[in-house]
């Protein structure tokens, strides 16, 4: 059995928002509860604690406060948003918030080289590919999974080199433009 390396907890997703679909933010009984775990478990583990289900800079700024060694901006599969919006949608300002005082990762419907392109250029540090994987894993088993990750890893080489970054180093925001609508 493996080492424990890191322990990733969940906030900001009730039972209740759960069961009653997309909300509007955090259900503040769930708010007051979700904080005081994760300052308890931070305060009883010497492994890295990531925090997902970040969505605010307000939120980004709480958790290192807290003394988290990681974020992951996620809105649980759309489960909690802020207004509508995505993980892509907030990753910027959250990015500009924490400041590089933490690593952050970025989970939300990356399924092609340019999603990943675009979540690293963004501020992710790195990005979650959940869905893709498990699609190809229902498919065709092991063999999908590793297909579906080599066809990501070739899309994202293809669009760094045509880009001009020859290294994840080199990926910047200016690779990404906003259309206003």
């Amino acid at each position: 059995m493996s080492k424990l390396r890191a322990l990733c907890l969940t906030v900001g997703v009730s039972s209740r928002e759960i069961s009653s679909g997309p909300p509007g933010g955090l259900h503040p009984s769930a708010a007051a509860t979700d904080w005081d775990a994760v300052d308890e478990i931070r305060a009883m583990t010497t492994v890295p604690v990531l925090l997902n289900g970040i969505m605010t800079p307000e939120d980004a700024e709480r958790a290192i406060d807290l003394g988290v060694d990681g974020i992951v901006v996620s809105n649980h599969g759309g489960i909690r948003g802020v207004e509508g919006a995505g993980p892509v949608d907030v990753l910027s300002s959250i990015s500009d918030a924490v400041g590089g005082r933490v690593p952050i990762l970025v989970d939300g419907s990356f399924r092609r080289g340019t999603d990943v392109l675009k979540g690293l250029a963004l501020g992710a540090r790195a990005v979650l590919v959940g869905r893709a994987p498990m699609w190809g894993l229902a498919a065709y088993g092991a063999i999908g999974v590793q297909t579906v990750l080599e066809i990501l890893q070739t899309e994202l080489a293809r669009n760094m080199a045509a880009s001009g970054r020859p290294t994840i180093d080199k990926i910047d925001s200016s690779l990404v433009r906003w259309d206003s609508r």
